[in-house]
């Protein structure tokens, strides 16, 4: 197993390492209006929170879209058709915490793990939003994201911007993508399994270092990120009383849910033209 005081020593090198390549975001950009894609409720607030709550404070218009339901995360332990209404109304709560308002928040409604298959559909619905809000920025999953639905969304937005032939700044969030080590720490029970945490450790440093170079100062809003995470009540707190249900704090032993609370959320930032 990796300890985590060779994770942490390894982490502190790499955002030494980082911050000689890195761009902070300009504080007029905060202004720029956004629609943000989240495959699930929480990821918004996961990803880019702090810099929604910083864009918002700057009035600029936020939309947030969540392309999923969010109803296979407990469904072994909840009715599909309650954790779905429950996953809703915890997103419009911290989507107002993090300062945007309930009629920009949109909800595509697709089933959580199948958004690919329901990939056109998707399509058109982005498409018409992104024809109607003309956002300046979009922000959407990071592309080395290995769920299904982050995948996915991703494609999706790409699609539909190709399709409307819209310009705008991608940026790009990560979310999943802290789950390697060094950024939490990674149980090997053998010397393959450890050589492949490794391995992926590499090159998630790497891409750390060398694509996720865009970053925007959060730590004036990191309690009120910290409040808008704790609506999603589902993912933060044990709502059955039985072990298998679990949390964000459970991942890692914490250490993937410290990722998000770091002084600066990181992107990988470009620029789409059709």
């Amino acid at each position: 197993m990796h300890t985590s005081n060779a994770a942490a020593r390894a982490r502190r090198l790499l955002d030494w390492t980082r911050s000689r390549f890195s761009t902070a975001a300009a504080e007029e950009s905060l202004g720029r209006s956004a629609v943000l894609f989240a495959p699930h409720p929480d990821d918004e607030t996961l990803g880019a929170g702090g810099t929604i709550i910083r864009k918002t404070d700057a009035g600029a218009p936020v939309t947030l879209v969540f392309m999923t339901d969010g109803s296979r995360s407990h469904r072994h332990l909840m009715p599909v058709g309650q954790l779905r209404e429950l996953r809703l109304s915890e997103a419009r709560a911290a989507g107002m915490a993090l300062g945007v308002r309930d009629t920009d928040m949109l909800f595509l409604g697709h089933e959580d793990g199948a958004l690919e298959s329901s990939f056109d559909a998707a399509r058109a619905q982005v498409a018409a939003l992104l024809r109607e809000r003309r956002p300046d920025e979009v922000f959407l999953p990071y592309a080395r994201e290995t769920p299904a639905d982050h995948r996915a969304t991703r494609a999706i937005v790409l699609a539909a911007l190709g399709e409307v032939r819209a310009r705008a700044v991608l940026l790009e969030y990560p979310v999943w993508f802290w789950a390697h080590w060094p950024f939490a720490p990674v149980a090997a029970r053998c010397r393959r399994e450890l050589l492949r945490s490794w391995l992926d450790g590499v090159l998630a440093s790497a891409r750390y270092v060398g694509e996720l170079r865009h970053e925007v100062d959060v730590r004036g809003v990191l309690e009120r990120k910290r409040a808008a995470l704790e609506k999603h009540r589902s993912q933060v707190a044990r709502l059955v009383d039985d072990p298998r249900w679990l949390t964000l704090a459970d991942v890692a032993g914490g250490a993937f849910l410290r990722c998000f609370f770091q002084e600066r959320e990181v992107f990988r930032r470009s620029s789409f033209a059709p």
